[in-house]
């Protein structure tokens, strides 16, 4: 087996078609959210069953708190990941390395500075 043979087989990005790329991987991610969503709303019930009015207050004024670090951490994570990939790429594994290094850094940093600013 040639090291072509091989690479395409573990990559398909480069070989497969543009449409089938997208499908193949949209449909997971269409299924997360559709998934959280429905945990969301499932959530909610339970706590208005068991907490009440206030529970459920309590919730939505939290949930775009969440959604907002939320988004941060997906910016951090897709930027990172894609500089990662493009540094093995281009066969650099050490600053593949280093850049995810960093972002682990950067995320219990930021972990542990919200926990404190919160719980304190």
């Amino acid at each position: 087996m040639s090291k072509n043979t091989m690479i395409t087989k573990e990559n398909p990005l480069g070989t497969e078609p543009v449409g089938k790329l997208l499908l193949s991987f949209s449909v997971p991610s269409i299924i997360a959210c559709l998934v959280k969503s429905v945990y969301n709303i499932v959530d909610q019930i339970f706590i208005g069953q068991g907490g009440g009015y206030l529970g459920n207050a309590a919730t939505t004024v939290s949930f775009p708190m969440m959604t907002i670090v939320m988004a941060f951490a997906t910016l951090a994570g897709s930027g990172g990941g894609a500089y990662a990939a493009i540094k093995l790429g281009e066969r650099d594994e050490r600053e593949a390395n280093l850049t995810l290094n960093n972002l682990f850094s950067l995320s219990l940093i930021i972990g542990i500075l919200i926990s404190v600013l919160v719980f304190c």
